[in-house]
């Protein structure tokens, strides 16, 4: 991940997300925005998932595109649309890889930063354009806050307890891998280089992280070792 020390904690966890889960399908989008969106507020960090469309061109002319206006969830199961996260200032698609115009392009999640306007943005919603890594560019449509609730809403609630200790377990495990990749250089010395007073929680808990160990449980939690309550994981339910 050769990213500057602002980018890591937005696309630096959808990377070390895409390196942990079990999930390689498709329909991933929703469940991943969700998880990343509860470990960066764990963090302290304000973030929210929000549906998208994206316009990808194609070699020979036009576009195609990606989402759905009005996202929503089957009673299948399936993601009518895309989510993608806001969040610290950036936009940030972890799972851009199953489009196979950007997986050819070599990259993995997209994104970038929102010069200031994450408010206006999750307030209004906003055009904004990356480039993959050949150059090519892909137009996002971000919509407001809330307006992926239609998809997370019922993937919530689908599961019942066992559906919400799934994401809490997801969420956990997410934050203690971070914050453990972190420790490691050239992260540590990024990480410790982000002084704003909002990243004391990150910071403070990746310091923590240094020299300790991770062991699993019997139900797939990870726990940080030697285990106390700064560590203890926060069931959803």
């Amino acid at each position: 991940m050769n990213m500057s020390p602002e980018a890591l904690p937005t696309r630096g966890l959808a990377e070390c997300y895409l390196a942990s889960t079990p999930v390689r399908i498709s329909n991933q989008c929703g469940i991943a925005s969700l998880v990343l969106q509860l470990v960066l507020n764990r963090l302290g960090l304000p973030a929210s998932a929000v549906a998208v469309l994206l316009d990808v061109p194609q070699p020979g002319g036009g576009t195609t595109r990606y989402g759905n206006e009005n996202p929503h969830m089957t009673k299948d199961g399936l993601i009518i649309g895309h989510v993608a996260l806001v969040g610290d200032g950036y936009f940030v698609d972890a799972t851009a890889a199953q489009f196979p115009e950007i997986r050819r392009g070599g990259t993995r999640t997209l994104g970038g930063p929102l010069q200031g306007q994450q408010e206006e943005i999750l307030r209004g919603g906003a055009m904004i354009q990356v480039r993959l890594i050949d150059g090519t560019p892909v137009t996002y449509r971000l919509y407001p806050e809330g307006s992926a609730d239609p998809i997370l809403d019922p993937m919530m609630a689908s599961g019942g307890e066992q559906g919400l200790d799934d994401i809490g377990r997801l969420a956990n495990n997410l934050l203690i891998a971070y914050c453990k990749m972190m420790t490691q250089e050239p992260f540590l010395g990024r990480i410790r280089s982000l002084t704003a007073p909002r990243y004391a929680q990150l910071v403070g808990r990746v310091n923590d992280m240094v020299g300790r160990e991770i062991t699993t449980d019997e139900n797939g939690w990870m726990v940080v070792q030697p285990a106390d309550h700064a560590w203890v994981a926060t069931p959803l339910r």
